[in-house]
Parts: C-alpha cells; structure tokens; sequence
C-alpha cells in the first residue's frame, strides 16, 4: 500500500509540476502581453479587488479543501457538506460584497469600480462551485486530469483577456478573462470529475471537518488580511498606478516561488499525511524535498534579483522600469516562501493545524511592525520590510521542526550547503555578465546560459548528492525506453 502510494506520487508529482508550469508559462507570455496593452492603474485596481475575493474563497476552498484530504475516510456525507457550505457560504459572500460595492468604489474615489466589482466577484460563486471535485482529482492524485483542465481554461480566457485589451476595453479585459475562466472550470471538473452531491448536509461531517478546517481558515485569513493591508494603503495613501507597479514586482518571483509550493506542498500532502505516523520516512522525504526546492528556487530567484532591470526592459518596457527596483527585493524574499511553506505542510500533514494557526499569530507583531516604520517612507522601503519580515518569520515556521524532528532552520540551512555555495558562484558569473554586456535581452540570455553552466558545474564539483539522485533516475528512465 505504501509503495503504491509512493509510486502515484511520484507520477502526481510530474503531472502536477507539468501543469503548474505550462499554467505560467501560458500565463507569463499573455500577462506580458496585457501588461504592454494596458496601464500601471489598471493592474492596480485588479490587485486590491483581488483581496475581497481571496478572502471569499478562505471560507470556502481554504479550509475543507485540505480536511477532505487529510481525513484518509471521506465518504459521500463528507463531499456533500462541504459542496453545501460551499454554495452556501459563496453565494452570501458574494451578496454582501454586491451592495458594499459602492462604499469600496466611495472609499477608492473610483465611480466607475462599482460595476467592475459586481461582475468579477461571481467568481466568488463559480469557485466555490469547484472544492469537492479539485478534492476529488487530489485524494486520486490524479493530477494529469487537472493538468488538462487547467491549461485548457487558461489558454481560451487567456486569448479572450488579450483580444479584449486590444480592442481597448481596459480594464474590463482582466475581469472578463477572469471570468470565462471560472466559468470553463466550473463546466470542466463537473464533467471530467463525474461527481453530484448525493446526500444532504450532514452535522456529523461538518463538525469533523470543521475542527481541522477552521484553523486554516483562520491561517488564510491572517495572510490575506496582511496582503490586503498592503495592497489597500498603497492603493488609498500612494496611488492605483504605484499599486499596478507593486503587484508586478512581486508578480513574477511569486508567480515561480508558488509554483513549486503548490507542486511540493500540493502533490506530497496526500503522501505526507499517509506517513504521518512514520517519523523516519516522513522526514527523509522532507529532506529531499527542502534539497529539491533549493536546487530550483535559489538559482532563479537570484536570477530574477540581479537582472531585475534588464528583466523590466525586455519583457514590460520603459513605462515600467519602476518596478525593477521592488523586483529585486520581492525576489530575494520570495526564497524563503517555499522552505516556510515545507514546514508549515508538515503540520497540515500530521492534523496539527491548531500549531499551524499560532504559529501564524506569533509572526503577526514582525510583520506590523515592519509595516509601520515603512508605510511612510516610499513604496521600496515598503517592499524592503517584506524582505525583513519574510526572513525572520522563515525562523519561526521552522521551530516545529525542531523541536519535533531536530530538524530546525539552521540544520535546513547547513543541509543546503553545497547549493547555496553553487548559488553564489552563479552570482559572481552573472555580475560579470553584466559588467561587460549593456544590452538588456543579450544580457539576459548569456547570463542565463553562462549562470546555468556554471550552477551545474559547481553542483557537480561539490558532489551534491540531489542532483546525482535525479540525473541517475533520468538515466533509468531513458534506458527503459
């Protein structure tokens, strides 16, 4: 059973990793596109509505979505109460969010945004029309499905989001791609996932369900609430296009850094609950996952780091060089966002969720502090306090693995030598790159090739054990074939 499990996972893991990444890079090129299209403002206004939503979709997605998977016995009480509450509980948020609409259009000082806001908040509806059957895709890990799914619903709202901004409908382009696809995903895991609500609203499943929900609903919260926070001062005290100028700096380095969150978090999750009474085996897995994530977020958010202004240049143009600044600062805090986001699984993993809440409290007086001594300064510093924060909290999502499994953050850090060592001297290549070479695409690609060897070499010269472990199982498999 284990093996089996074991096995799943792995084919999880590549199908998952090949929709996440096909999802961005689909994503990455049309957002490229919209951003040349489309003005700082209107990327601003989308990033504060944003927040109503995700803090919508905490009480519906956040919560039941990870107790569904982690309670290894669901039964059809189970799916059907939390499709119920679902609906329930997206449809009065959505309600209540179409009659403040003109409060929120009042406090940005925005006439139009009333209507924008009642369209693109029935996402709120279609999400939550979708929990139990993503539930459903990931108890099977059947990850290949929901590759198919999600790549086919980005790339025709995508198309559709383009085609939009380029006949000149502003704004409204983002809402409507947004829209068509929740839409198509609704219409799309209904019909591959074949599940119906059989049974009614069970108290029994609720209150079970519930009891572990509730704590990540409270850990959404707690997250969205500071990212709106930052997105509603900028929005309000600096301005909607300085926002639009925030939002993309940190849109790219988090766009890679969620990705493989969401792949290693996401895919070994079933896994990790399996083994939660396995001590040993759950954290030789989580070593190599901590050195897998290394190997492929270090390089990269440096990379985005240090070639944050030929980046800008090349990809979003002049009008945006703003943002080259914060894009160095937001990658270099986005390295800490998957180790956390590791450590924190764990606790999921095993049903301490009620840690995972506290651990999330103890962060909070770091994280308002920062925000206080750099809300008044200047949009960087505002970013530079991310940074900050970022950093110590990484400290404080590693504690329960010390304490636990003697496994903390420096250990995680020492663990990761050899890479870190790679890493740096990747930098050095790229900042030589750069000195001889001011042309900003040219720069980008030689450093990116010329950073690449020399990342490889070095992880070969200090024999990191991770990369032999992969180039042996990609040997294996190309002998089979």
């Amino acid at each position: 059973m284990q093996e089996n499990i074991i096995q799943k996972t792995k084919i999880g893991f590549f199908w998952n990793a090949l929709e996440k990444f096909g999802v961005q890079i689909v994503n990455f090129v049309l957002t490229i596109i919209l951003v040349r299209l489309l003005s700082p403002s209107d990327f601003g206004t989308m990033a504060f509505l944003s927040v109503f939503i995700s803090i919508s979709n905490i009480f519906t997605e956040g919560g039941f979505l990870r107790a569904l998977i982690q309670k290894r016995d669901c039964n059809e009480h189970d799916f059907s109460t939390v499709f119920i509450f679902n609906i329930i509980v997206g449809t009065g948020f959505y309600i209540i969010l179409f009659f403040l609409a003109p409060f929120i259009s009042q406090f940005y000082e925005i006439d139009s945004l009333t209507q924008i806001q009642r369209v693109i908040f029935l996402i709120i509806i279609f999400q939550a029309l979708c929990v139990v059957q993503i539930a459903k895709f990931q108890l099977n890990i059947n990850f290949k499905t929901l590759a198919f799914l999600n790549l086919t619903s980005i790339i025709f709202s995508g198309l559709l989001g383009v085609f939009l901004a380029y006949k000149g409908f502003g704004i409204w382009a983002l809402v409507w791609r947004e829209i068509i696809r929740s839409i198509l995903m609704v219409v799309l895991y209904w019909y591959f996932s074949g599940w119906i609500p059989k049974t009614g609203f069970s108290k029994a499943s609720f209150k079970r369900l519930f009891s572990y929900g509730s704590k990540l609903i409270g850990v959404g919260l707690i997250a969205i609430v500071v990212n709106g926070i930052y997105n509603m001062y900028i929005g309000k005290m600096y301005s909607t296009k300085e926002l639009g100028y925030f939002s993309q700096g940190e849109h790219y380095p988090g766009l890679v850094s969620l990705i493989f969150v969401n792949i290693l978090t996401t895919v070994t999750f079933p896994l990790m609950s399996y083994l939660q009474d396995d001590k040993s085996k759950l954290m030789e897995i989580f070593k190599r996952l901590i050195k897998i994530n290394a190997i492929i977020i270090l390089p990269v958010m440096f990379y985005f780091a240090f070639l944050s202004e030929e980046f800008v240049l090349t990809f979003l143009g002049e009008k945006w060089i703003m943002v080259a600044d914060l894009l160095f600062w937001f990658a270099l805090s986005y390295i800490f966002t998957p180790f956390s986001a590791l450590n924190l699984n764990i606790l999921n993993a095993i049903g301490r969720s009620d840690l995972f809440l506290k651990i999330e409290f103890i962060k909070l007086p770091i994280i308002f502090t920062t925000m206080l001594i750099t809300f008044p300064i200047s949009l960087k510093a505002i970013v530079i306090g991310r940074f900050i924060s970022t950093f110590l909290s990484f400290f404080i999502n590693t504690y329960i693995c010390h304490k636990n499994y003697d496994f903390g953050a420096l250990s995680q850090i020492w663990h990761i030598k050899n890479i870190i060592f790679a890493v740096l001297v990747m930098v050095i290549s790229i900042s030589i790159c750069k000195f001889f070479i001011t042309n900003a695409i040219l720069c980008l690609i030689l450093s990116a090739i010329i950073g690449s060897i020399t990342y490889f070499f070095m992880l070969k010269i200090v024999k990191e054990e991770e990369l032999e472990f992969v180039m042996i199982k990609l040997k294996n498999k190309f002998k089979r074939k």
